[in-house]
């Protein structure tokens, strides 16, 4: 059994990998801003077979307030196995995005927040040299794109911060691990165009990142876009666009 929090735990990504951890018996604590919700996704966790779950709400749009109640929480926890951080909204390059407040938000819980929690958390797993943070990132990350380089900008942030924890952290025992999924059918995804390439579902990516999400490193799902992604940073920017890649 192990103790696992997940940051953002109405992400549908997120309720999808806590319900492989439920059917493992693990202990789970589920974070988020809508306590109904929250609720409703516990109780189907404990039916699943999970050995306690745990729920508290948060507001995460005070980044002080936030960085003060991570620190508190796991200053209480002896010791954790996983930290998954996965809050996260999608912002597009429109007219009704490049709103003062919209850009803040969309910056803010894409990258600042996740940072918080990260950040307040770290001394948890130094103290024990042991465990896994990790957090979702997202291709839009890897190359700016037109329609969607404000999410894009924040995820590319926080790849940066997660990939320098990284190399901070595992010396001392911790795993850091960017999960990196593109192109899933999820609410977050909705007003993205299918295209019919490359795209997947829930419990495809949910299976990819509970059997990885330990290997402290950038973990791509589905495993093709590791591929496209690669391809999209070493192609010239403009033949890229042509080629729509």
């Amino acid at each position: 059994m192990k103790d696992r929090v997940i940051f953002g735990a109405t992400s549908a990504i997120a309720v999808g990998v806590a319900q492989i951890w439920a059917r493992r018996g693990d202990q789970l604590t589920l974070v988020g801003r809508n306590g109904n919700r929250l609720a409703a996704i516990a109780k189907d966790l404990q039916s699943r077979g999970a050995s306690q779950v745990e729920v508290i709400v948060m507001d995460f749009s005070d980044p002080i307030k936030l960085w003060e109640q991570v620190e508190e929480f796991f200053g209480e926890k002896e010791r954790v196995d996983t930290l998954l951080v996965a809050q996260g909204f999608m912002g597009y390059g429109s007219e009704q995005d490049l709103k003062p407040k919209r850009v803040h938000d969309i910056l803010d819980v894409n990258f600042e927040s996740a940072a918080m929690v990260l950040l307040a958390a770290k001394s948890h797993f130094i103290k024990n040299n042991y465990g896994t943070m990790a957090a979702f990132s997202a291709v839009e990350g890897d190359v700016g794109r037109s329609t969607t380089y404000l999410y894009g900008s924040a995820k590319a942030a926080l790849k940066v911060l997660l990939s320098g924890l990284r190399e901070e952290l595992t010396p001392k025992g911790v795993k850091v691990t960017t999960i990196i999924p593109a192109r899933v059918e999820t609410p977050l995804n909705k007003d993205v165009p299918r295209d019919g390439r490359f795209w997947t579902n829930v419990e495809k990516v949910a299976q990819d990142i509970a059997y990885k999400i330990d290997e402290g490193a950038n973990v791509y799902t589905p495993i093709v876009w590791k591929f496209i992604s690669w391809l999209r940073r070493v192609l010239p920017e403009g033949l890229a666009r042509k080629l729509k890649v």
